[in-house]
């Protein structure tokens, strides 16, 4: 009997940590088995990148509209109908990578006991089940229809996460949390990089700019890192952002304000090649949200031979070695200032930090080990 994986994720229409994830395990299950990704909408780009994989789209709306949240039921029929598809040709199994995916596939296991139903929960919901990020959206109606709605969704996304055979986590920091929610020991399936694709250049190829990665979210405290910017004796160096959101013209703003506007440099819309050369050819790499869940863009950054500075909590507790691969610190504006000042005045640190951090990060974080654990459970 044919085997089937069927990884249903909200959409591949900008890059994430958890979409890639779910394609790279994707990418080296299907050795062994079918693997069909299943959903909103999908770049044409992810197809090409992942010829190994079968791709399905529901032709539906981004999680982030509220058309998707409104026709939510309608959804979550379209992709029943995908998996009854296959499930007529074999064994089924499910994945769900991060939420709202497991509003979508779990609901299944309602009716179809015998599936086999798994969830990636990279973290939960943040809107259902942290305060701060409800209070953190912009449009006053919408956060007041969170806040008042949010004790329902809360029992909801509980009683669907019940019908999960197993829960994967990416990290220690996130299966502490998932406890406290679900009251389920998650299982850590550590996220991985590609040790020949992510490669360091010689230390001497360096250039003099520092470089963060992510999303420009309120969360990610890309401010935090511009203000202490800003403090640098060295007006030589530069600030490379990569990434795009909401913030980014509060960002922008906040560069002008500091008379700096012509030494930070915003990049968006980057191809991954182009993404390698940077983090390799930077001389520190800072991580400055706080309670980051994992953070796979650091292991990136290690991986081409880049020290890391990180806020000292959530996943980089367990991907930075403090003192030998980077530094963790209390991210506010004048302890990431003394850090960057500390680090790019003395390189012999900073290449030290180099070698340790590649090294590091292609022996612990290896897509090959994270399929392999995650292959007993599905």
């Amino acid at each position: 009997m044919k085997k089937y994986l069927l990884i249903i994720h909200p959409h591949f229409t900008i890059p994430g940590g958890a979409g890639k994830m779910a394609l790279e395990l994707g990418k080296r299950l299907s050795k062994e088995m079918n693997v069909i990704v299943i959903a909103q909408k999908i770049n044409q780009e992810y197809i090409k990148e992942f010829p190994e994989l079968i791709f399905e789209s529901v032709n539906g709306p981004v999680t982030s509209s509220f058309l998707f949240w409104l026709l939510l039921p309608f959804w979550q029929i379209k992709t029943a109908k995908i998996i009854k598809k296959y499930a007529k040709k074999g064994k089924v199994t499910l994945l769900c990578s991060v939420f709202p995916a497991n509003w979508i596939g779990l609901p299944y296991k309602i009716f179809h006991k015998n599936i086999r139903c798994t969830w990636f929960c990279h973290e939960p919901s943040g809107f259902i089940h942290i305060k701060k990020w409800r209070n953190a959206i912009s449009s006053p109606p919408k956060r007041i229809i969170a806040n008042t709605i949010f004790p329902l969704l809360s029992l909801l996304d509980k009683k669907l996460v019940a019908y999960a055979d197993d829960i994967f986590v990416n990290s220690r920091y996130s299966q502490a949390v998932a406890k406290k929610i679900y009251r389920r020991t998650g299982i850590i399936i550590y996220p991985g990089v590609d040790a020949k694709k992510y490669s360091p250049v010689r230390f001497e190829e360096k250039e003099n700019y520092i470089l963060s990665v992510g999303r420009l979210s309120k969360f990610k405290n890309f401010n935090i890192l511009i203000s202490a910017f800003a403090k640098l004796k060295d007006k030589k160096v530069l600030l490379y952002l990569i990434g795009n959101g909401e913030e980014k013209n509060n960002l922008q703003n906040l560069t002008k304000k500091l008379e700096i506007e012509k030494r930070v440099v915003f990049f968006s819309n980057i191809n991954d090649q182009t993404l390698v050369d940077f983090y390799a050819k930077a001389k520190i790499f800072a991580l400055c949200s706080r309670n980051e869940p994992f953070g796979i863009v650091p292991i990136e950054a290690m991986a081409c031979g880049t020290a890391v500075i990180a806020d000292n909590s959530g996943g980089p507790l367990e991907t930075i070695i403090n003192g030998k691969t980077g530094e963790l610190i209390n991210c506010e504006i004048e302890n990431l200032h003394l850090a960057l000042e500390k680090l790019l005045v003395n390189e012999k640190t900073l290449k030290i930090y180099s070698l340790a951090a590649r090294n590091w990060a292609v022996e612990n974080f290896n897509w090959d080990n994270s399929t392999e654990k995650i292959k007993r459970f599905l």
